[in-house]
């Protein structure tokens, strides 16, 4: 999916659906007629629009479409993991100071700046599973070793810190050159908080390392922060992190965003 959030000057709704379909033709590298795309107006006054716009590709909505429609299931709306991961996660004290966040999944990672809404989002093709892959390939060894490889982190002068240290590089560039972008279109605005989640997040090494390479205060998520679930025994410590966006999801009909 694609988010956009647009400054525009106080127009009336056929002006603004007007520079939606513009923006959507130029800012999003797939054609518009293979898209469904809706948007939001987040913040107003006497001269401008503050629009958030969200995008995702025709066949992968209608893919759920249609597996909602064989378990015979209405949908009442789609949102991306993302969002439903920042309502999870960023306190309701944080949620007016930006804060990256950092999802890390088995085969990719998505990245976003929040500010009261998702300012900015963008993915990596790199994550656990591949990590892991990389691992085992190279240092043939079983997944099963690859994986308690990754879960011990980095140590001094080994074929396998070298590899992790690879990848983990490239998801911290990626995250620094998201925060430099932000900051640039937002007067400097800056970004001082990441919180991490996925299946890797909860190693121990990991918000450490971010730390060390992207001199953000680095710490894993807790999705709990805005709910109290007394009296249900809570997932485990290092599990909680993998269920930030089933979380924000359930959240979604009980906190007004």
């Amino acid at each position: 999916m694609f988010t956009r959030i647009l400054d525009l000057p106080k127009l009336n709704e056929k002006d603004i659906e007007e520079a939606i379909n513009y923006e959507v033709e130029q800012s999003i590298p797939i054609a518009a007629n293979d898209l469904i795309y809706d948007w939001q107006t987040i913040n107003q006054t006497e001269e401008k629009s503050t629009i958030v716009l969200a995008a995702a590709p025709k066949s992968i909505v209608n893919s759920y479409m249609q597996l909602f429609k064989i378990l015979n299931v209405e949908p009442l709306a789609l949102e991306m993991s993302l969002a439903a991961i920042a309502r999870s996660m960023v306190s309701n004290k944080e949620k007016a100071e930006p804060v990256l966040i950092l999802d890390i999944g088995g085969q990719a990672s998505n990245l976003a700046v929040f500010d009261s809404n998702l300012r900015v989002t963008g993915s990596h093709p790199i994550g656990g599973l591949t990590i892991r892959s990389q691992l085992s390939q190279s240092l043939k060894i079983s997944d099963k070793e690859a994986e308690k490889t990754l879960k011990e982190g980095i140590k001094e002068k080994s074929k396998a810190s070298d590899i992790i240290k690879e990848s983990i590089d490239k998801l911290a560039a990626e995250s620094n050159n998201m925060v430099q972008y932000f900051t640039e279109k937002n007067k400097g605005q800056k970004v001082s908080k990441m919180l991490l989640c996925g299946g890797l997040a909860f190693v121990p090494w990991l918000p450490e390392y971010f730390h060390e390479k992207t001199k953000l205060e680095t710490k894993v998520g807790n999705p709990w922060v805005n709910i109290s679930i007394y009296p249900i025994k809570p997932v485990p410590k290092e599990e909680a992190p993998s269920y930030a966006s089933a979380i924000g999801l359930c959240l979604r009909g009980f906190l007004d965003d």
